[in-house]
């Protein structure tokens, strides 16, 4: 019988076959490990330290978060997305969130599989009351997340996306497989909101307190 090291060590060699597997990409690099910086190396997949697999949700969560990386190298090009940034620490946020449904949505739509583990994902953050994301990101998350994969939004969110969004949410699923559109468009949306520095800060420090 194998001890929880081994069992844990072959875990993480399977989600490293995986991610390679249905990101057709042998030569990525797979990390695990939580103190571990977001490198500029748009191949390298940096995942959390797994310290526990205990149970089938332990499992299905981690193969997620490996999923939505696979998917990432399988389906977002880099050079793409850092041309469409738009300006600003916040704006930036929202646009990577979007790129990251964006490539989630392509993928659930091609691996059954992961459409389950992403949405079981999806639904356990839900329920978490702590996040590193404060409560603007959540809201433009779970807007994105109403749309295009028709979760119920768990909180009225902090401003009324659909003003910007309305029009243009049909463009954007239309375009979900041209990137260069989609993050063209999202980018220009997100800059029209006009989200400045002090709001994020303000914003940052009281989800803090919440901590």
């Amino acid at each position: 019988m194998q001890n929880k090291e081994d069992r844990l060590e072959f875990f993480k060699n399977v989600l490293t076959s995986t991610i390679k597997s249905i990101a057709e990409k042998k030569d990525c690099e797979v990390k695990f490990g939580k103190s571990l910086s977001e490198s500029k190396n748009n191949e390298v997949v940096n995942l959390p330290e797994l310290n526990k697999l205990e149970n089938l949700s332990d499992f299905v969560s981690f193969r997620a978060k490996a999923d939505s990386e696979a998917l990432r190298l399988k389906y977002s090009n880099n050079k793409i997305f850092e041309q469409y940034k738009p300006k600003g620490e916040m704006s930036k946020k929202l646009y990577k969130i979007a790129e990251k449904i964006r490539y989630e949505k392509i993928g659930s739509r091609v691996f059954e599989g992961i459409k389950k583990n992403l949405f079981f994902e999806y639904s356990l953050n839900s329920k978490k009351t702590n996040s590193n994301k404060n409560k603007l990101e959540v809201s433009f998350e779970n807007y994105l997340k109403k749309f295009f994969f028709n979760i119920k939004e768990i909180k009225k969110p902090k401003i009324d996306f659909s003003k910007k969004f309305k029009q243009n949410l049909s463009f954007l699923n239309e375009n979900l497989n041209n990137q260069r559109k989609f993050n063209e468009k999202i980018s220009e949306i997100i800059s029209e909101l006009k989200i400045d520095d002090k709001e994020f800060s303000e914003d940052r420090e009281e989800s803090d307190k919440n901590l």
